[in-house]
């Protein structure tokens, strides 16, 4: 699905669901893949630095992030960070469960999160543990749209 914003055109992915801090889940069996969403990826701008600590990150634990309005009211996944032109961004986790693996390719090639935010640029897989409980606090594509269309 195609969403138009501003000056930019925003791809939804009908299969995926969406959390308020932009961050995009693919549920595949038991294990959850997590990137930035394609409007995040637009409004960072051209993406410089993707810093994913591959020694530390895998096995940690996560919970999902709690909100107080639309604004995050927990902390960030430690060690991820996400620079661009335009800013420094942090990792919310949208469900709870344990790290699996990260996409240390971004390290290398951050552009790949701007290119390709849903399939060479996702960040972390991880194994949900809450998910019977925590899928309810995300949105489908429809619920993503409409709170993308909230903010403008």
């Amino acid at each position: 699905m195609e969403l138009i914003l501003g000056k930019n055109i925003i791809i939804l992915k009908e299969s995926l669901f969406y959390s308020k801090v932009h961050n995009w889940v693919d549920l595949n069996e038991d294990v959850a893949t997590i990137g930035l969403t394609d409007y995040a990826q637009a409004e960072m701008g051209e993406i410089s630095m993707v810093e994913l600590m591959e020694r530390s990150l895998p096995g940690t634990e996560l919970s999902q992030v709690k909100f107080q309005g639309n604004f995050p009211s927990s902390a960030p996944i430690p060690d991820v960070t996400i620079e661009s032109a335009k800013t420094v961004s942090q990792l919310y986790s949208p469900l709870s469960g344990k790290v699996i693996s990260v996409n240390s390719e971004l390290c290398i090639e951050p552009e790949r999160v701007n290119l390709s935010p849903y399939e060479r640029g996702w960040l972390i897989t991880l194994e949900p543990t809450k998910i019977d409980q925590e899928l309810c606090n995300l949105m489908d594509y429809k619920e993503y749209a409409q709170f993308l269309k909230s903010l403008y």
